[in-house]
């Protein structure tokens, strides 16, 4: 009998957890259905200041679309990275960051997650995976690299850490800031201060 109670329970322990984390399950589908080399597929969302942005609206812009979920380890670590990028660059008149949220079912979790972490990335809050969906099936955090023309020119998922001088690399090679690319040294520091500003 005890023995069947010990079974019942390191069941329901394993679904009580296994579900905990199933909206963070994936499968080796790294590439998603947005290839490099093709364009931003149609997409329009609601940012958290009211303002709608387009595929269309990023044409004549170099950008970065970030996919993200602040329940994602991976999410947590990276985005802080890109704040960083962002902070440096938002003054930048050719250069756009579109952070979108992937099925975030408590979506007062963002703005909280942005307090904490002092982050100032403009975002859109979504509870569901339809815009992720046009991008790809799985994988978080998930980065698009954009030229002006609307076409991706690179992309990073979680099957690789990025860091701040990757970041700044994409972004050159889709044609901004190559004029502005600061020292290795210079980007190292700044990656290691938004590294110990989160410990």
């Amino acid at each position: 009998m005890k023995r069947v109670k010990f079974i019942t329970v390191l069941l329901l322990c394993f679904c009580i957890f296994g579900c905990k984390d199933k909206i963070f399950e994936e499968d080796n589908n790294v590439y998603g259905n947005v290839q490099v080399g093709e364009k931003v597929p149609d997409f329009s969302v609601t940012m958290s200041d009211g303002t709608k942005v387009s595929n269309q609206d990023l044409i004549g812009y170099n950008s970065l679309i970030m996919f993200f979920n602040v329940e994602c380890g991976d999410c947590k670590k990276e985005l802080p990275i890109v704040n960083t990028f962002y902070k440096e660059h938002q003054n930048d008149v050719d250069f756009k960051v579109v952070c979108i949220s992937r099925e975030q079912t408590q979506l007062e979790l963002i703005p909280k997650f942005w307090q904490e972490n002092n982050l100032i990335l403009p975002y859109s809050p979504q509870d569901t995976r339809t815009i992720y969906n046009i991008f790809a099936k799985n994988i978080i955090p998930r980065l698009y690299f954009c030229n002006k023309s609307g076409k991706v020119v690179s992309m990073f998922s979680d099957n690789t850490e990025y860091t701040y001088l990757d970041i700044e690399k994409n972004v050159a090679l889709s044609g901004t800031l190559a004029q502005k690319m600061a020292s290795v040294s210079d980007l190292n520091n700044a990656l290691e201060l938004t590294r110990n500003s989160n410990n």
